[in-house]
């Protein structure tokens, strides 16, 4: 909790300033940062909320309305420095497969009930959360409907029609990346996001939604391939 609270604090004193603010509002610091906010106000809104008791709160630092005011100051801050761009923070977060407009409500309901935040950012709050929630309803209606037992989506039945030499594949890869190796190591024989991806078979289970939302957010800045696995030494 005290490296929550140091790293936390850190953020709100960052975001205190609108040219780190801007950071905040293009991809994919945009995305990331989206995806992580919606994480913690689903830690801290969402059903296993319960689950986040001592004893002694006091004792390890744990006071989670103050945390989720910071956060909740932190989107704002943000929200401020754009113009619901479609890669922008906002968007992001209300277009995110896990944005739940039910724990972002609890958020508002809870600052609002225990007076934890002032009446200014509680409009500026509500009115996001309105803009947020039209966003998320449109991003819903958008979405394609996936009822249980349906294909997979297009991408991946494109990817299974390829046919491909494994063994040629295997061969130019490490011949490719022969003078860059510093070491190899020894391996199990599968590959664990292959294999996830081949364990999930229900397209509406979180795990392909995760590695669907890691896919989408891999292909505006690195290369994808299902064959490549680099390891890399800083």
């Amino acid at each position: 909790m005290n490296l929550a609270n140091s790293t936390l604090g850190l953020i709100d004193l960052l975001t205190q300033s609108e040219e780190v603010c801007k950071c905040f509002t293009t991809a994919p610091l945009s995305q990331r940062s989206a995806s992580a906010v919606i994480g913690f106000i689903g830690a801290l809104c969402g059903p296993k909320a319960s689950e986040l008791k001592v004893k002694d709160m006091e004792k390890y630092n744990f006071n989670p309305r103050q945390l989720l005011l910071q956060i909740v100051r932190v989107i704002l801050r943000i929200g401020r420095e754009e113009a619901l761009d479609k890669d922008g923070f906002i968007v992001s977060m209300s277009t995110d497969t896990d944005y739940s407009p039910k724990y972002m409500e609890k958020a508002y309901s809870v600052l609002v009930r225990d007076s934890v935040i002032d009446p200014t950012e509680m409009q500026q709050f509500q009115k996001m959360l309105e803009e947020m929630n039209v966003l998320h309803e449109a991003a819903v209606e958008e979405a394609p409907a996936v009822t249980p037992g349906s294909h997979l989506p297009s991408w991946v039945e494109q990817v299974e029609a390829v046919q491909l030499d494994a063994v040629v594949l295997a061969e130019k890869y490490v011949l490719a990346l022969g003078d860059m190796r510093f070491d190899a190591a020894e391996l199990q024989d599968y590959h664990s996001f292959q294999q996830n991806a081949s364990e999930a078979l229900d397209p509406r289970s979180p795990k392909v939604k995760a590695l669907m939302k890691e896919i989408k957010q891999l292909q505006s800045n690195l290369p994808v391939h299902p064959g490549a696995a680099v390891f890399v030494r800083q």
